[in-house]
């Protein structure tokens, strides 16, 4: 279902009934700044990209802020389940992810990105500690295995 709301949202979005940016920051920047700054630095770029009124009002996941100079901002503890521009988000942000993750497994098939998004499940950390560390992983997540 999140596939075919991303497919009908992306459809919205080009015959301009409404407007969003996807943004991503490398695996080098959330190593080196962190995944707060990350994601602070995603959420900027996408205001930036959008061209929002300082003026309009605002609706942030939990968590999220807009850059400073939005000062009508609502930050909704699980907004994703309360708004559905919110949730419109998420699906997006995840359905976008997950293509990432699936160009990844193409790539890289011994790792099996594909089948499990990136997230730490039992099977990735054995094809890390049979295969290493590839330049895409985030340093950071992997310190156990660093050690």
């Amino acid at each position: 279902q999140r596939e075919n709301w991303s497919i009908y949202l992306m459809q919205c979005k080009k015959s301009g009934l409404c407007d969003f940016s996807i943004n991503m920051q490398s695996n080098l920047a959330i190593d080196r700044y962190g995944i707060q700054h990350a994601i602070r630095k995603c959420v900027a770029n996408n205001f930036n990209k959008l061209q929002i009124d300082v003026k309009s009002r605002v609706l942030c996941d939990a968590g999220l802020r807009p850059p400073e100079m939005y000062q009508n901002y609502i930050s909704i503890v699980k907004g994703d389940e309360r708004e559905a521009v919110i949730a419109m988000a998420s699906i997006v942000a995840k359905v976008h992810r997950d293509q990432f993750m699936t160009k990844l497994g193409a790539k890289y098939p011994d790792y099996g990105f594909q089948s499990h998004m990136g997230y730490g499940t039992a099977v990735h950390y054995i094809a890390l500690e049979n295969k290493g560390i590839l330049p895409v992983h985030r340093k950071t997540y992997l310190k156990k295995l660093l050690d």
